[in-house]
């Protein structure tokens, strides 16, 4: 996001920016189980793609509700783009690491990676908190993070 973008930020930017992280750790693990040939990676990863997406639509579906009140605002397409680079860059590994994982097969690795990316969505949504009007937005957000962080814990492998 610009930073004109970061100095208005409402409760509607963060669901936008939080919908374009979900994309994007949707495309991460997507791009993973179709890369790898271990069906445990396979199957974990198309699990946590569709996390993804189902975190995606509670963040557009609360969007609606605040559509509903009037409190949505368009942003660019200049700062669309930049939120998803950002979460990119705050967020998924480099793709290098992501083809390392994908061909070793390791599904410990595979945790460890997933649990970093969910802790830095968190610590990337935490960094909105400074200032932000709206915490009920983003503890629902942060929260819909920490269930998937739950959910790799109980998963993990011995």
């Amino acid at each position: 996001m610009t930073q004109q973008a970061i100095s208005k930020i409402t409760a509607d930017a963060v669901l936008q920016t939080a919908i374009q992280m979900e994309d994007v750790g949707r495309d991460f693990y997507e791009a993973v189980a179709a890369a790898t040939e271990v069906p445990q990676v396979r199957d974990l990863c198309l699990r946590l793609a569709t996390d993804e997406l189902n975190h995606q639509k509670a963040f557009q579906q609360m969007r609606s509700e605040l559509a509903r009140r009037g409190g949505t605002v368009l942003l660019s397409a200049d700062d669309l783009a930049g939120a998803r680079r950002s979460a990119r860059a705050s967020v998924l590994p480099a793709p290098e690491t992501v083809r390392q994982m994908a061909s070793r097969g390791d599904i410990h690795y595979l945790f460890d990676l997933a649990v970093q990316m969910e802790k830095d969505s968190i610590r990337f949504y935490r960094n909105f908190a400074v200032n932000f009007p709206d915490l009920g937005v983003l503890e629902a957000i942060i929260q819909k993070e920490q269930e998937h962080l739950r959910f790799l814990a109980a998963a993990a492998p011995a």
